[in-house]
């Protein structure tokens, strides 16, 4: 996954969008990113759609990484935790 998070990580730097920032665009909690960012989950479809739909530049690094879990058989303990759903005030 290190190359999905740096490659998010690039894009970050390439608009100057802080954490927070990039989670306005995509709509997801800051915990979210964070737990993504260190590998404690992985990414969600939606997750990774909405990356795509905010960031097509990263359409083949999201490509490759679906490709790589799917090779793996998703034998990563992360697999099976899912990022938690968006607050509502």
């Amino acid at each position: 996954m290190s190359t999905l998070i740096e490659a998010i990580e690039a894009v970050l730097q390439k608009y100057s969008l802080s954490d927070r920032q990039f989670c306005l665009k995509l709509d997801i909690e800051p915990s979210t990113w964070h737990r993504v960012k260190t590998g404690e989950i992985n990414p969600s479809a939606k997750f990774l759609s909405q990356l795509s739909n905010r960031f097509p530049e990263l359409d083949m690094t999201i490509m490759l990484f679906l490709k790589a879990n799917a090779t793996e058989g998703n034998t990563n303990a992360n697999t099976n935790k899912e990022e938690e759903p968006k607050a509502t005030a």
